[in-house]
């Protein structure tokens, strides 16, 4: 019988390996935003180049910021095979310090600042984007609606992903076990992600996040506290009507 073996770095493999995925609506709205403010954009939780590379390649100009090693290391190795240089970072998203560089565009994708769970932290950084921009430079954030969720409560480990590889009888498996608050606007996931070999249990590593969700209003709220003049929402990348588990955009212009 096979050893089951903690993996660090196994998380980053299996997120890259499932959120690789980049829809026309996704990509063309940020293509848009990109246009719109003709200058130097930064990235933030930018993975493993999802985005970036796609960007970079069409001329823009996108530094990118993330808190994996895994991932900004893949992120050059296939900048280095399409012949790219990016300006890369490896910064906890709570904590990001970039000095001497402002940007027109600051955008983070995917409701990856809800990773930060401390809202008073989160209007910190908020401020801190807001200094990082140009005169009327943007900021845009995608935050998922917490209720179109079918799963914030799963009472135990439950199931979400289970995906064969190209390796004979390996596959990757997602387990998450969740409790909402809806009083402090919480929720407390646990994920544990698995490699598999057949029966045989290969590595796992697990992981524990609060993630923040906000109302319309108080987002716009903070955004205007930080000192952002003007804040625009879409229910949706192509501005049309809601997808069933849409993110809600926010464009702030400083």
């Amino acid at each position: 019988m096979k050893r089951n073996k903690v993996a660090s770095g196994l998380i980053s493999k299996i997120c890259n390996y499932w959120r690789s995925h980049v829809s026309a609506e996704e990509a063309e709205f940020y293509r848009r935003m990109l246009r719109e403010v003709e200058g130097r954009a930064l990235e933030i939780a930018c993975g493993g180049g999802r985005l970036l590379l796609r960007f970079i390649y069409e001329g823009f100009k996108v530094d990118g910021v993330d808190s994996s090693l895994f991932l900004l290391d893949l992120v050059r190795r296939k900048a280095q095979n399409a012949g790219l240089t990016p300006t890369l970072y490896h910064q906890k998203l709570d904590a990001i310090e970039i000095h001497d560089v402002t940007y027109k565009l600051i955008y983070i994708p995917l409701g990856s600042f809800q990773l930060v769970g401390d809202r008073e932290v989160a209007e910190l950084l908020l401020a801190k984007y807001y200094k990082m921009l140009e005169p009327n430079g943007r900021a845009v954030i995608a935050l998922f609606l917490p209720w179109t969720n079918d799963h914030l409560d799963t009472n135990g480990w439950q199931i979400i992903r289970d995906v064969k590889l190209q390796i004979k009888n390996q596959r990757y498996v997602e387990r998450e076990a969740t409790l909402h608050d809806p009083v402090e606007q919480l929720i407390l996931a646990k994920t544990r992600f698995e490699l598999w070999d057949g029966k045989d249990l290969l590595q796992f590593e697990e992981r524990e996040m609060h993630l923040r969700w906000y109302s319309k209003g108080e987002f716009i709220a903070l955004l205007k506290n930080v000192g952002f003049s003007k804040v625009e929402t879409l229910r949706s990348y192509s501005g049309g009507p809601p997808y069933k588990d849409s993110f809600l955009l926010f464009i702030a212009t400083k």
